[in-house]
């Protein structure tokens, strides 16, 4: 049974006492996804869960045995995720993550004793600081070369990237929660918009002047007022399919952004390199930590402070200032 299947048996049984849910096969793993608000999330950590079976030979996550799980089999996943697949340790972190979720959900429903689940979550993660290699932080200039060369195309494909970019830039939006936002969503008269992040937590974001400009002129120009996301596909011939079912895929953004810096034989800006430039940009121009973090949907400021990224010009003209 998949986890789609598994998700809606769950739902049809909703009535029922978790006793006479047993009857139906359900597996730990699935447990966990089902806890998950976030589809977004569910589909994540299905993903990190069946690549960790696929390392004692399986291929699906609900037909593994986790409960059989010893500490040395997590230490066998933590050196295979980092020593062989060359994950980064904050990667293998979230892998690690997962498994504590399967025995929590498992622990929770009466599968698990009390002694097996407090020593699979004593596992330890991994510690390690590392460089970003190849990263360089995003310059405004080149944002705004980016936007300026998708709106000299004049047409509503070239606007609609430009409003995209320039919305990932100034407001530090997640691809998914761009692509998720609804006309319904939108007050023009206040400049702000109602996102919904990581574990669909929702958030006011308020927008640049010059931002949500584009952004108006995108709608009144382009998209039009009919109820659905605001941000839609468009074919060669510049018909567009608005709908209130399906928006834009978090690739489609990627995707675009690698085709516009192409054009332009710029260097790749990633999605979440937008993301990290609205961050780094707001801290140097003195905006506090805090704020910074709320507009970015943090939970933690230590999340926020690996958002800060420093030219190494910047660095060494700084070290210069203590020259002796």
């Amino acid at each position: 049974m998949s986890t789609k299947d598994t998700l809606t048996v769950i739902e049809a049984e909703a009535t029922l006492p978790l006793s006479a849910r047993d009857k139906i096969n359900i597996s730990p793993s699935s447990l966990h996804l089902m806890s998950l608000r976030s589809k977004r999330s569910r589909k994540t950590v299905a993903s990190q869960l069946n690549q960790i079976v696929r390392i004692f030979g399986h291929d699906n996550h609900e037909s593994f045995d986790w409960l059989a799980m010893k500490p040395v089999d997590i230490d066998v996943v933590i050196e295979t995720l980092l020593e062989i697949r060359r994950m980064k340790p904050r990667t293998v972190n979230s892998y690690l993550a997962a498994i504590r979720g399967v025995f929590r959900a498992a622990y929770m429903n009466d599968m698990v004793n009390n002694e097996t689940y407090h020593r699979i979550q004593q596992i330890r993660n991994v510690k390690a600081e590392t460089i970003a290699k190849g990263r360089k932080p995003i310059k405004k200039e080149a944002v705004k070369i980016l936007v300026e060369h998708c709106l000299s195309f004049d047409d509503a494909i070239g606007f609609r990237d430009a409003t995209i970019i320039s919305l990932l830039a100034g407001c530090g939006l997640r691809r998914d929660e761009l692509v998720n936002i609804k006309l319904k969503d939108y007050d023009p008269s206040l400049k702000k918009f109602v996102v919904t992040g990581k574990g669909n937590k929702e958030r006011t974001v308020d927008i640049p002047p010059n931002t949500c400009q584009r952004l108006n002129e995108w709608i009144e120009r382009y998209r039009g007022t009919l109820p659905g996301y605001i941000f839609c596909g468009i074919n060669k011939w510049g018909q567009m399919n608005i709908n209130d079912k399906t928006p834009l895929s978090g690739n489609a953004i990627y995707d675009l952004l690698k085709k516009r810096t192409n054009e332009l034989s710029q260097e790749q800006v990633r999605p979440h390199g937008l993301r990290r430039f609205c961050g780094t940009n707001m801290l140097k121009n003195g905006v506090d930590l805090i704020v910074v973090r709320d507009v970015l949907g943090h939970n933690s400021i230590s999340t926020t402070q690996i958002y800060i990224e420093n030219d190494e010009a910047e660095l060494q003209k700084a070290v210069e200032l203590n020259d002796i």
